[in-house]
Formats: structure tokens, C-alpha cells, sequence
């Protein structure tokens, strides 16, 4: 079964119940900085129409979007207010 499939079986099982991965993250050992990082760069991944995580990251950082997120970046903002930070950001540069 593939990752992304697997992950579906278990939100399933689970009853679309959050903790499970929850728990997984907070395991691994993620700061919420990071954590909301790779969020920002997953939503970028379908905005930009890339494939790859690969060329995503590496737009991420060669378009300036990495600094912009460390510039932008405070740990009392949603996950929404980041995106639209972002956003701008990019519209504006």
C-alpha cells in the first residue's frame, strides 16, 4: 500500500480522529516553527503546480520564499494568516 493510501486507511480507522498524528508528529520531534514550515511549503507545492517535493523545496528557497518565512513567521499566527502572509509576499515581490 502506498504512504498516501496508507495514510488515508488509517484516518479511516481512526475515525478522521487527529491524535493519532498528533502524536506522531510530537514525537518526531518537530517545532511548531518547522511544522508550519513544511505546511506552508506543501500548500506552495499545488500553487506553483509542481510534482516533486524535490523542486518545490528548491523553488522555496531559490525564490526567496524561505527568508520571507523567517521574516514573516511568528508563533502566534494561524496556518491561514501564514499562507496570506506569503501570499502577499509573493504577489509583491
Amino acid at each position: 500500500m502506498n504512504k498516501h493510501r496508507l495514510l488515508e486507511d488509517i484516518a479511516q480507522d481512526a475515525q478522521n480522529d487527529p491524535q493519532f498524528f498528533e502524536e506522531v508528529i510530537e514525537h518526531t520531534g518537530l517545532k511548531p516553527r518547522n511544522l508550519m514550515q513544511m505546511y506552508m511549503i506543501y500548500k506552495f507545492k499545488w500553487n506553483w503546480e509542481y510534482d516533486t517535493w524535490n523542486d518545490t523545496c528548491t523553488k522555496w528557497v531559490d525564490s526567496g520564499m524561505a527568508g520571507a518565512y523567517d521574516f514573516l513567521y511568528n508563533e502566534e499566527a494561524t496556518a491561514s494568516t501564514m499562507y496570506r502572509r506569503l501570499v502577499k509576499w509573493e504577489r509583491e515581490k
